[in-house]
This record gives C-alpha cells, structure tokens and sequence, in this order.
C-alpha cells in the first residue's frame, strides 16, 4: 500500500500487488514447456479420401486447446505412414513419432516423448500406423478418419490450468482508496485485470481506527484496514501482501492515515 497523493482535503492509497503478477509473469513464460511435455501428443484429427484413381489427399486439424481454433494442414498424394524413433546424444530420452509420407514432404501424425531408456511404441502410435496403412492398401475404401484426443491426465491437466487462471484473475485485484474530507466519504475502487471494477463508500466519520494485520507467509506480509463504528472490518486490499515492504513503512502508512482522520495513534 503506497500514498500515490495527498492534499488538504484528500488522501488517495493505492495497492498494486507486484509480487504476484511478476510471479504469474513467470508461470507465463514456463508454461509452454508444460505443454510441450504434458500435452502430447496434442489432438488431432485426419480426413482423407481417394481421388483421381490411386491418389489420396488429406487434411490434418490440430486442436492444442478446446477453446482454441484449430490449425489445418493439407496433405496432397499420401504415400504411406511410418514410425520414427529419435534418440538424444545421451540416450536418456525417446521420441516416437508417426510419420506420413506424403508427395515430397512428410508430415508428423503424433509424437510422444518418453525418459525412460527402454521405451516402446504406445499402443495409440501402433494402432494409426495400422489404420492408415490399412486404408492406403485397400483401394476399395474411399474415404478415412481418424481422430485422437485428450487423455484423462491431459483433462485433468487442462482443468487445473482454468483453476490456476481463476486464481490469478482473483490474485490479480489492485485497490485505490480515496479518502475526501470534503465529501466525507471513503470511496475504495476495486480493480481486476484492470477490466471488471467494483466501488464501495464508507463515510468518514465511521472510522474509528487503522490497524495493520499481518501473517506469516515464508516472511511477514500485510494490509491495512479500517475499524468502522458498526463494528465491521473493512480490509483496504482484500488479501494479505506488500512481500517486498518492511512492517515499519506499512506502520508509517497507516500512521499517515490516522493523521489526516485526525484519529488516535497506537501505542507500539
């Protein structure tokens, strides 16, 4: 909580909680890699049919997340589909992946990334080898689709990224409190991802105190709030934070404020 202004008449705090977005900064900046390990093989889904005698084209869509669009590949004169397993320098991770062979080029079907030495082919990899092959060498089926998705874990994984995003539109609040002895009113502006807003009064003469409450989180953190003559606790910022900030500089801020309510100071 920091004075951003103070007059005569009106004082304005303003809390930013800085911490946690360069901390969400960083999950940002991570979380590609989760998918990439994660998330595979991402979903896809392949159509193909014969055209022109023996020639098959195909379209491949990729679907990395439900809420987003898909990105759609054109395959033109398939050939035949195989499995490639790629190996580190170390031999410490595999990559399987199934291949399609298309008229010069070769698109990659589904891959899968495996830690462990001894790995083999999982049985989604063998089982679209099997029916795309099939497909090719039967020339009297004219049309093939096949289409994998998410797993369980993958669900799941998905699931706890919307709880994590959740959080931080929640985490994400910051708080202005304008204190005008000329209206006599508190006016407290809450903000969200600077998007959804949310304004609550108190008049000034229902303050009867400021404290400063704190726990322990790793390190002390804090927040200001108002005694009101009801008996209510009204918190200036809804959660607990100032990481970066000693306890003596939010005591200072809450003196400052108990000085231009004109109200008693506490004894330390």
């Amino acid at each position: 909580m920091a004075i951003i202004k103070q007059t005569t008449n009106k004082l304005t705090l303003i809390f930013f909680p800085w911490f946690i977005w360069i901390m969400t900064g960083l999950s940002l900046i991570t979380l590609p890699i989760f998918f990439t390990i994660i998330l595979q093989p991402i979903p896809k889904n392949i159509t193909c049919e014969r055209v022109k005698g023996k020639q098959i084209n195909c379209q491949l869509r990729t679907l990395l997340l439900p809420f987003l669009p898909s990105e759609i590949v054109k395959i033109e004169d398939l050939k035949s589909v195989h499995i490639n397993t790629i190996s580190d320098a170390y031999n410490r991770t595999k990559t399987q992946q199934v291949v399609l062979l298309a008229k010069n080029r070769e698109v990659i079907l589904l891959a899968y990334k495996s830690y462990q030495p001894k790995y083999t082919a999982p049985a989604d990899i063998l089982i679209a080898q099997s029916r795309i092959n099939a497909f090719i060498n039967n020339p009297k089926q004219q049309s093939f689709q096949l289409e994998t998705g998410y797993t369980l874990f993958q669900w799941l994984f998905i699931l706890a990224i919307a709880i994590e995003i959740g959080y931080i539109i929640f985490m994400s609040e910051s708080s202005i409190c304008e204190f005008d002895r000329s209206s006599g009113y508190m006016t407290k502006k809450q903000r969200w991802l600077f998007i959804f807003t949310k304004t609550t009064k108190h008049q000034l003469f229902n303050i009867q105190d400021v404290q400063v409450e704190w726990t322990y989180h790793k390190s002390k953190v804090y927040r200001l709030t108002l005694s009101l003559a009801s008996g209510e606790k009204l918190s200036l910022s809804t959660y607990y934070a100032n990481y970066l900030k000693s306890g003596k500089k939010i005591e200072a801020a809450a003196d400052m404020l108990r000085d231009f309510l004109s109200l008693p100071k506490t004894s330390k």
